[in-house]
């Protein structure tokens, strides 16, 4: 069987260390970074605009976590090219639509459009240190979570959070996309609690960073998505084990 691409999306003020543990694992991950956005662009019209910018040669599946989650759904929804080479979407620890996105994030989202950017950046760094309490997180992933708050891009985090906010996806019937959806979610996730009816696997013992917790069960997923339309995610050294 020939590799799949994995195109792996981080989620809100994160990036392409995120997936340190599970892009070992496979056989061709990559991690686009984001590109700007413009204006008060919705979720749908970023995702169209970010999609254009993906390498479309070839078939690939797409590894979200969170935000990146939301974004591969829209793009699968709207790019023509997305939608076309991409054989599967696997969202973690995400949301399928807009009945996700409590009145609690939006309030935070308001908040967030009048701090200024020194306070953005410590609240980001300060809850780096607590994000997620119910996953067991080595010291060198809390380092990483720590990193990327203090590196992170504010002007996109506040476009993103308020993209997010403002997110117009109507409730998941099914038939949105022909791309192969799985969501999978961490029980104790206390970061996006586990929308009713959304998760198609529910991971008794996670919580929000599956990607760091269960890169081996995440890398799993993605290989029977990659099978299930006649090819590879696992690096070789991995396929037998």
């Amino acid at each position: 069987m020939d590799s799949l691409r994995v195109i792996c999306l981080p989620g809100l003020g994160a990036d392409c260390r995120l997936f340190q543990d599970v892009s070992p694992l496979l056989a061709d991950p990559v991690c686009p970074e984001w590109i700007p956005a413009r204006g008060k662009e919705t979720l749908g019209e970023y995702s169209v605009a970010f999609a254009e910018r993906v390498d479309l040669s070839e078939p690939f599946i797409v590894f979200g976590m969170s935000f990146g989650g939301m974004v591969a759904l829209e793009a699968a929804m709207r790019q023509e090219g997305f939608a076309r080479q991409c054989r599967g979407i696997l969202s973690v620890s995400s949301c399928r639509d807009k009945t996700a996105i409590d009145n609690a994030f939006k309030k935070r989202a308001q908040l967030l459009a009048y701090l200024p950017d020194s306070l953005l950046r410590l609240g980001l760094v300060t809850f780096s240190e607590r994000f997620s309490p119910h996953d067991s997180l080595e010291n060198r992933q809390r380092m990483l979570l720590r990193a990327m708050a203090n590196e992170c891009d504010l002007t996109f985090f506040r476009w993103a959070v308020q993209a997010c906010a403002g997110w117009d996806r109507l409730p998941w019937d099914g038939d949105q996309t022909d791309v192969p959806y799985w969501q999978v979610h961490g029980k104790n996730d206390d970061v996006i609690p586990i929308p009713l009816g959304h998760a198609d696997e529910t991971w008794e013992d996670a919580g929000h960073l599956l990607n760091y917790t269960h890169p081996e069960q995440i890398a799993q997923a993605l290989e029977r998505m990659a099978e299930a339309v006649g090819g590879r995610a696992l690096a070789l050294d991995r396929v037998s084990n």
